[in-house]
């Protein structure tokens, strides 16, 4: 038998008031790689860090991701997440890349035929 997964507006109403805090780990964690993601596309292309203006627009788009995917956390918790890990992404994005990123590429990385 399958279980029923509640819809995005069902659990709006079960928790209204839900923050970023209550999410589950896994959650976070895809939420802060969408975040970290889009800051480093950006600086990419431009150049430079985001301001709090591009900061938004960034965040409208995650925060589509979070909506299809069945996540609920208000929009302003999302926002004020994203300001605040702003600088610890700016220190991973000049010293070349996260630290688990880098981790995971070396695991995925082929051996070299020798």
């Amino acid at each position: 038998m399958k279980k029923h997964r509640p819809s995005l507006a069902q659990k709006r109403q079960m928790q209204p008031n839900r923050t970023y805090q209550d999410l589950r780990q896994k959650h976070k964690a895809k939420i802060a790689d969408w975040m970290f993601r889009a800051t480093r596309e950006y600086y990419q292309e431009h150049g430079e860090m985001p301001g709090e203006e591009v900061v938004q627009v960034l965040t409208d788009q995650v925060y589509e991701k979070i909506v299809s995917t069945c996540i609920w956390v208000p929009y302003d918790e999302v926002y004020r997440k994203f300001l605040s890990e702003l600088p610890q992404y700016e220190t991973c994005i000049k010293e070349g890349g996260c630290p688990e990123e880098t981790q995971s590429q070396k695991q995925t990385a082929p051996a070299a035929p020798k």
